[in-house]
């Protein structure tokens, strides 16, 4: 799906061939890689715009994931991830967060910073039982996708002013 989002014209390249040229990377894949964490050795790649690691078998995203402040796009589908780090909110220019079958428990309040955000993929995670009030009130928020989780009930919606498409 995110091939076709708008505004990327970046060519996907792994990580080897990204800190080959980290000024000049944008995408970066590790999708696939059986990871015990996210190696440290990708915080230099500041211009990274993309960031996928699907299916690594992750159980954490580190604390210095904010590094990357050019971040538009977060994806770690098919991962063990519990949580996110409680600093991810100063990535203040995502606008697409994908979290698709993890084993989410909770999410950080600080997401409520996240005030780009325009999707966010949440669906899979039946532990996942609550969601971080300050969530309701990001206004760009077009999607977000429940299916599939611990949520059931939700407070006013009236915030998301932008809201399209909700699925649970």
């Amino acid at each position: 799906m995110i091939d076709r989002l708008p505004g990327i014209y970046a060519t996907r390249i792994g990580l080897d061939a990204a800190l080959d040229d980290p000024k000049s990377a944008t995408w970066i894949v590790l999708s696939g890689r059986k990871l015990s964490t996210l190696p440290e050795r990708v915080a230099a790649l500041k211009r990274a715009r993309v960031l996928e690691g699907d299916g690594c078998s992750l159980t954490e995203l580190p604390e210095w994931l904010p590094k990357l402040r050019h971040l538009r796009h977060l994806k770690f589908d098919e991962n063990k991830l519990k949580t996110l780090p409680s600093n991810v909110g100063k990535l203040t220019r995502l606008r697409w967060i994908g979290l698709s079958q993890n084993s989410l428990r909770s999410l950080p309040e600080s997401l409520s910073a996240l005030t780009e955000l325009r999707a966010l993929w949440l669906d899979h995670n039946p532990k996942l039982t609550a969601l971080p009030s300050g969530l309701f009130t990001l206004s760009k928020l077009a999607l977000l996708d429940l299916t599939n989780t611990g949520i059931t009930s939700l407070p006013s919606l009236s915030g998301l002013t932008s809201l399209r498409v909700l699925t649970l």
